[in-house]
């Protein structure tokens, strides 16, 4: 992980959870942002499906610490809630209620989803393979007091800069790069029964269930790095 992408960047708000600063990969990252002397607040207390209720939380740190950047490190969840945490950060005029609407095709909604970007660069550190919500404009939270998921959907949700690293990966227990990798594959498997699919989509989804069946079987067997990089 280096810093070039962020050049002229001062002040990074990370989102994770407690696990990875435990784990010290949270440790990994703010050492190499205070090598050029960038200021950095870490918000952990994202869990495993995130609420409405963390986000905002989190947005309440964010107008404190007034950063230039939010990075979220881990899995979808961390990934999740930094872009919910984004979108209320740099437009708390919109209602939640509008921002997840739901929709049938992300080109054809009715609301006009707010322009990102004017106070925050957002960087995605995934620690997981297989969510994708590194490099897709979706995200998912829950109103922890309906148990209710709620999908937000929207190009400008897209992170500016996705940082994929598998020696993050390389410690994973078994069960949770399973896990990952069957996510992966269903998300290969969705794209190729998709409504929208076409001959162009099609030839990327075969490809992707060829390579991913492949590599979890030989990275289940041993922890191998080309494996995990194909994850």
């Amino acid at each position: 992980m280096k810093t070039q992408g962020l050049l002229g960047k001062k002040k990074v708000f990370i989102v994770t959870d407690k696990i990875l600063v435990d784990l010290g990969i949270v440790h990994k990252a703010t050492k190499i942002l205070t090598e050029p002397g960038m200021d950095y607040k870490i918000f952990s207390d994202v869990l495993p499906d995130p609420t409405l209720a963390t986000a905002k939380a989190g947005v309440e740190q964010l107008n404190n610490f007034k950063p230039d950047t939010i990075m979220s490190i881990g899995g979808g969840s961390p990934i999740d809630a930094a872009k919910i945490m984004w979108v209320l950060y740099e437009h708390p005029e919109e209602k939640f209620e509008d921002l997840a609407m739901r929709f049938t095709d992300i080109r054809k909604r009715v609301y006009t989803f707010p322009v990102m970007g004017s106070k925050c660069y957002m960087v995605a550190v995934p620690t997981t393979a297989g969510t994708g919500s590194e490099v897709t404009p979706f995200a998912v939270i829950t109103d922890e007091k309906t148990g209710a998921k709620y999908p937000v959907a929207d190009y400008e949700l897209l992170p500016n800069m996705a940082i994929v690293d598998a020696d993050l990966m390389m410690n994973m227990p078994r069960g949770l790069t399973a896990a990952s990798g069957i996510d992966a594959l269903t998300h290969a498997l969705e794209a190729y029964v998709s409504v929208m699919a076409s001959s162009f989509t099609d030839g990327l989804a075969l490809e992707a269930i060829k390579v991913l069946s492949l590599s979890m079987n030989i990275q289940m067997l041993r922890e191998d790095m080309q494996s995990l990089l194909k994850l």
